[in-house]
């Protein structure tokens, strides 16, 4: 009987143990991500007779030393304006994700890299309403352009254990 009451203890320890939530996510700051030739702006050409595209397109730098790797995104838009940019994978390399969001009086664009299975560095830059305008073009149509800086560099946090 004693061996039981031993086994019976044993297992329900294991299943304590088991049932633990995970640790929660280390963070702390990261290094700031390089972005060069950031370019966001309607297109002007029509896409399926009603509706228009934009895109939002940049370069980021994930090492120091290292080439940039371009990412971009088409949106499609009911006008010429910007249109927002869900969380997506970069094409050149999928453990870059970003997106491209309106926000109250302003746009949020957002990186991610994942540099490991569990770690990654996560950062937004704020962009100011008064830095998205419309143009009007040679053709007299106006088109909504980012006319901010193209290069800037996002501040990140460094997320470890999700």
């Amino acid at each position: 009987m004693t061996y039981l009451a031993y086994m019976l203890a044993l297992l329900c320890a294991l299943l304590h143990i088991a049932s633990a939530a995970p640790p929660p996510a280390l963070r702390s700051t990261g290094r700031p991500l390089p972005i060069d030739g950031f370019v966001a702006q309607g297109y002007p050409d029509v896409m399926d007779g009603t509706n228009h595209l934009s895109f939002v397109e940049y370069n980021v730098t994930l090492s120091p030393g290292e080439d940039s790797i371009w990412c971009w995104a088409w949106s499609e838009v009911s006008d010429l304006s910007i249109g927002d940019v869900p969380t997506t994978a970069c094409q050149a390399d999928h453990t870059v994700k970003w997106s491209f969001m309106k926000a109250a009086d302003a746009y949020n664009f957002t990186v991610s890299w994942q540099y490991t299975g569990h770690g990654h560095l996560i950062g937004s830059w704020m962009i100011p309403d008064s830095q998205v305008q419309w143009i009007t073009d040679a053709g007299d149509v106006a088109v909504q352009h980012y006319v901010g800086p193209t290069s800037f560099s996002v501040d990140t946090d460094d997320v470890f254990g999700t």
